[in-house]
């Protein structure tokens, strides 16, 4: 009955649930930023504020922080036009 009736019939929420799961573990910050230590294990996310502060003294390179942004944001992009 349960794969017959109700699996069938909560599909929806299941998938929903999975996708906002997903985009839930794409964007964390403050997790990972507590448990890694080294920088070639960092999530995209954390890596786009450290490449943000990487010169303090002269201003951000805005087109390479924007464009990193885009790749960061792709999967969500595709996820969204499925």
């Amino acid at each position: 009955m349960f794969f017959q009736i109700t699996l069938p019939m909560s599909s929806g929420p299941i998938i929903t649930l999975s996708i906002l799961g997903f985009i839930t573990a794409w964007n964390d910050y403050f997790w990972p930023l507590l448990v890694t230590s080294d920088d070639s294990v960092q999530p995209l996310t954390l890596a786009l504020a450290v490449f943000k502060q990487s010169s303090p003294q002269a201003a951000p390179d805005w087109a390479g922080l924007m464009a990193a942004t885009l790749v960061a944001a792709l999967p969500m992009l595709v996820l969204f036009m499925v």
